[in-house]
């Protein structure tokens, strides 16, 4: 492909075993679904080897083939020899100036989980800077741009959460806020932690954005990692910031030292090994899920919402941004000026790490169009927004029921 100076279009088939698996319906959907996503230029139908609803093998094959075809000419889709995006190789300056930013955004973050006077912060960037450009001109550059993207989608959604963090700090001290005033908070603090986090997808985008990564001869590599990473630097930082453990800070080496010794002496009751367990499993589940490869099958109800989605909206938002993380994310905003117990708080935190982190790394994927990676976030945080609210009118809903019924139970006694 090199040697043809890219001169190539992505093809995209399905193979003959998954082809008996799936009905006429769900192969044209397939199709469909990859070429828009997937920047392919060439469909390879494979025929059936037996016929569905009565009809010929023949019939059934032309069918599906033209489920296709109609749904791709109502996006716009043209048909016959297929063109080809001329190769494109971004200008050398600009990707050092992105990877400056990439490079800042690292040392913003590192300086919020290790505090570091602001001479020492400019000593790391401009060396780490150097160091990185001078790496950037004597090889070709990939390996670097891929170390500052991978560095951008975990540093942009752990950022946000910081910065959050430091939101909910400010109301640490005052009453609790009136539910109409914290919903409301809960709201704006989840559209400006995902503008926060949407720095990082440019970076990733503008860091590997060229024919290389846009053909996927070249891979965005360490996809668990921005999942599982962001969690943990998370989990850090708030320990940190807040009073959870004993009701005190790990915000010193002295107190880091002490929770380690503690933590790992600590009584354990057998039923928190059904709890890690539990745990254990979402994370399996959570980490599988995600990726370039396929780990855990998806079951059919999701399928289904899946492609409701995917035909009703211009891209499909994923499940874990508008139904786990961005609601989570809201309703731990909600609970922490409502003054919740802190434990709720944070796991409720850590959830909403799941889709901030989510929106940055649908930018690793090169495949799909920079615009349809943006509409996907957009339309995830609109989802997850709504539901959010939705959460919290039926947590608040809940909580006046059990009162309601606690004041009866007290006047009946």
């Amino acid at each position: 492909a090199a040697k043809d100076e890219y001169s190539v279009g992505r093809v995209y088939t399905i193979a003959k075993d998954e082809l008996k698996k799936i009905t006429p319906e769900e192969a044209a959907q397939r199709f469909y679904i990859s070429d828009i996503e997937r920047n392919i230029r060439f469909n390879l139908f494979p025929m059936y080897e037996t016929g569905v609803n009565n009809e010929t093998v023949l019939q059934t094959t032309i069918n599906y083939i033209g489920m296709a075809t109609e749904k791709l000419a109502a996006k716009g889709y043209e048909f016959g020899p297929a063109d080809i995006y001329p190769p494109y190789t971004p200008n050398p300056l600009l990707v050092v100036l992105t990877m400056t930013g990439a490079i800042a955004l690292f040392v913003y973050v590192v300086q919020m989980l290790i505090p570091m006077p602001k001479h020492t912060q400019l000593v790391a960037f401009f060396g780490i800077s150097l160091v990185s450009i001078v790496g950037f001109i004597v090889t070709s550059g990939t390996l670097i741009t891929q170390i500052w993207a991978l560095s951008s989608a975990v540093m942009a959604p752990v950022g946000a959460m910081i910065r959050l963090m430091e939101e909910w700090r400010r109301y640490d001290g005052v009453r609790p806020l009136g539910a109409t005033k914290a919903t409301v908070l809960a709201l704006f603090y989840l559209v400006i932690a995902a503008l926060f986090a949407a720095i990082g997808g440019m970076y990733i985008a503008s860091l590997l954005g060229n024919t290389k990564f846009f053909m996927e001869f070249a891979i965005f590599r360490g996809v668990k990692l921005t999942f599982v990473l962001p969690v943990i630097l998370v989990m850090i930082a708030y320990l940190q910031r807040f009073p959870l453990w004993k009701g005190r800070m790990i915000n010193s080496k002295e107190e880091a030292k002490k929770f380690v010794v503690e933590f790992l002496t600590m009584d354990v009751k057998f039923y928190v090994f059904f709890v890690v367990a539990a745990l254990g499993a979402v994370a399996w589940v959570f980490v599988g899920r995600s990726g370039h490869t396929a780990g855990v099958p998806v079951p059919t109800s999701e399928l289904m919402l899946r492609r409701f989605l995917e035909n009703t909206m211009y891209a499909r938002p994923r499940e874990k941004e508008f139904i786990i993380g961005h609601p989570a994310l809201m309703l731990a905003t909600f609970a922490f000026l409502r003054k919740w117990p802190s434990v709720i708080h944070f796991l409720l935190t850590l959830a909403g790490v799941i889709g901030i982190a989510s929106m940055v790394e649908t930018f690793c994927h090169l495949r799909t169009p920079v615009f349809m990676s943006i509409m996907r976030g957009y339309d995830g945080l609109l989802i997850g927004a709504l539901l959010g609210l939705l959460l919290i009118i039926a947590v608040r809903f809940m909580m006046y029921a059990t009162q309601w019924f606690q004041a009866r139970e007290v006047d009946h006694e």
